[in-house]
């Protein structure tokens, strides 16, 4: 951005310091009878139960083994029209 300046023009730097947001990424998906394991990078993972997403608990156990991980955020399986979010899967609102 320049600025005049007593009719002089200087460059001005603008400095903008964010906080990071920790970003979690999916690296596999296993399940059991109720509930969806979601593996993280960085060793963690989050037990979801099925039945809070009526598409996922509908696929059979082969159907459920047919998913893709796209950036690590997003998940769909070959035999659903739905894809989820990482947010999604967590329960948070997407804007």
């Amino acid at each position: 951005m320049l600025v005049k300046k007593s009719n002089q023009l200087s460059s001005v730097r603008k400095i903008h310091v964010k906080k990071e947001q920790p970003v979690l990424r999916m690296i596999k998906v296993d399940f059991d009878k109720d509930t969806m394991r979601i593996h993280l990078h960085g060793g963690r993972i989050l037990s979801i139960p099925v039945n809070k997403f009526p598409e996922i608990k509908k696929l059979s156990i082969s159907q459920r083994k047919s998913y893709h991980i796209s950036g690590g955020i997003s998940l769909d399986f070959d035999d659903s029209d739905e894809v989820y979010h990482i947010n999604e899967l967590l329960g948070m609102e997407l804007n």
